[in-house]
């Protein structure tokens, strides 16, 4: 899939979980920066005019990945075990377990992918 067509369908099963974008009509385009990358930016109509962002804003919200992979099952975790660590952890649900994630991979995009 192109990365387009993963930003739309994402968009498509999160607004299918609840998530409320507030608007039926999304488009995503595809444009050049001054540096020559290639940028999606997606515009949001909202009736009185259009809301543009980039899919940065989108995947990285909080209340996008909640509806994207669910509030649950929740995961159980625990860090640093060696007494000169931090030790912290505790249960959180899944979706920010997939965002750490998806944070540090390269290509966002392709890790959502996995998803769809």
């Amino acid at each position: 899939m192109t990365n387009k067509q993963i930003i739309k369908k994402a968009i498509e099963k999160a607004v299918k979980n609840g998530w409320k974008i507030g608007s039926d009509k999304i488009d995503v385009e595809e444009y050049k920066d001054s540096a020559g990358n290639t940028v999606l930016l997606i515009t949001i109509n909202k009736g009185i005019g259009n809301y543009n962002r980039v899919i940065e804003e989108i995947i990285f919200s909080h209340d996008f990945a909640e509806k994207f992979w669910g509030e649950k099952p929740t995961m159980v975790c625990e860090w640093g075990k060696k007494k000169e660590m931090n030790r912290w952890g505790g249960e959180f649900p899944l979706w920010i377990y997939h965002l750490f994630q998806m944070v540090k991979e390269k290509e966002p995009l392709k890790y959502l992918e996995k998803f769809l």
